[in-house]
């Protein structure tokens, strides 16, 4: 494993919409890089790999160990990496989950508004980590969150109660 020594790395965007490049501890810069999070459920803020697309594979260059030990406006450019490559809407209301022919079909409201989605299988598209947040996963492979079941309204916890247990 190669680790990166976050005080003698640094991450650049020449623009908003370009991808960020690294300057490494030798001085040599890569271009085009990803940041990637290991374990994206359980340790968010540890173990980011940074990669780069090779010859249709990924490369990685590095891993940092821990996000807070960059600077702040070096976490703000690797933050706003992942979060374009892990987007996921948070559920705010499950209006209807209805099993039809091997497929639920899910009529929801996100914090982009209203979504339909259909799953296959229960057991393997839906994922809580310890802290209880549920991650979706739907046919087409988009993935949807659900972090505190408690803040969703009673008539929504009950249909995401039916098909959860």
């Amino acid at each position: 494993m190669n680790t990166l020594n976050a005080t003698k790395i640094s991450f650049n965007k020449s623009k908003k919409t370009s991808p960020l490049s690294i300057t490494l501890e030798d001085g040599s810069v890569v271009k085009d890089v990803h940041c990637v999070r290991l374990f994206p459920l359980s340790e968010p803020d540890t173990f980011i790999s940074v990669v780069r697309r090779e010859d249709g594979h990924l490369r990685e260059i590095g891993i940092i160990r821990k996000l807070k030990e960059l600077t702040s406006e070096q976490q703000r450019l690797v933050r706003q990496d992942i979060k374009l490559r892990y987007f996921v809407p948070e559920i705010k209301d499950i209006n209807k989950i209805t099993a039809r022919h091997g497929l639920y079909e899910w009529d929801v409201v996100t914090g982009r508004g209203n979504k339909n989605f259909s799953l296959r299988s229960i057991r393997e598209n839906i994922a809580v980590n310890d802290k209880g947040m549920i991650i979706i996963t739907d046919l087409e492979r988009c993935r949807y969150k659900i972090t505190d079941c408690e803040r969703l309204p009673v008539k929504a916890r009950t249909e995401l109660d039916q098909v959860l247990l």
